[in-house]
């Protein structure tokens, strides 16, 4: 799963409103943000954004471009807080909660057991 903040200012010498949004990709997969208007020479706050990638190859490149019309020059666009990180797949949750069960059948089973001193 891929986190990140991203924000959105206006060049001062840019005049009129603004679209701007981030295109990522990790590999062959590629996300690209919601648009975010900024009135003119305004700021569009901080927002978290997630996507999730399902890499198939062991090492993949990650881009980051930010995208912006109508005036074909590079948008104020911010970048923070950069976080991959790997989300378990299901057959992993899977054998992980057979392990936690069998364990537990396990501790069960020696609860039951009672000692008697000679």
């Amino acid at each position: 799963m891929l986190d990140f903040y991203w924000a959105v200012g206006q060049w001062q010498s840019n005049a009129g409103e603004t679209n701007t949004s981030w295109i990522v990709s990790l590999g062959s997969e590629t996300f690209q943000t919601p648009l975010a208007a900024n009135v003119s020479q305004g700021f569009v706050p901080w927002t978290l954004q997630s996507f999730v990638f399902s890499p198939t190859t062991a090492s993949a490149v990650l881009t980051f471009l930010s995208s912006g019309e109508p005036f074909g020059l590079p948008p104020a666009a911010l970048l923070d807080g950069v976080s991959l990180n790997a989300v378990p797949e299901p057959a992993a949750w899977a054998m992980m909660l057979i392990g936690l069960t069998l364990t537990g059948g396990v501790l069960r089973a020696r609860r039951g057991r009672v000692l008697v001193a000679n």
